[in-house]
């Protein structure tokens, strides 16, 4: 089975925020992992997410915790192939 993997840009800057977002996102199950890296400039936000969870929910709900989320785009072929964003 295919892991249902969404990435988001965020303004999530460190582990205190890290925590804000987790603690709202809490009992909601939405996600089976959740981490964030904070060297990228547009702070990546990658969730592997349960079936049948929309990525907007969680959306919602970073953005309901006071921070911003939204779709990071897929690299397209080339940016696939070279690695590029």
């Amino acid at each position: 089975m295919k892991e249902n993997k969404v990435t988001f840009n965020t303004n999530i800057n460190c582990g205190s925020c890290f925590e804000k977002v987790q603690k709202a996102l809490e009992g909601k199950n939405l996600y089976k992992d959740f981490n964030v890296d904070f060297a990228n400039p547009k702070k990546p936000a990658t969730f592997v997410l349960n079936d049948g969870v929309k990525p907007a929910s969680v959306i919602k709900l970073i953005n309901e915790a006071g921070y911003k989320a939204e779709m990071a785009e897929e690299p397209g072929f080339f940016g696939k192939l070279f690695g590029k964003k």
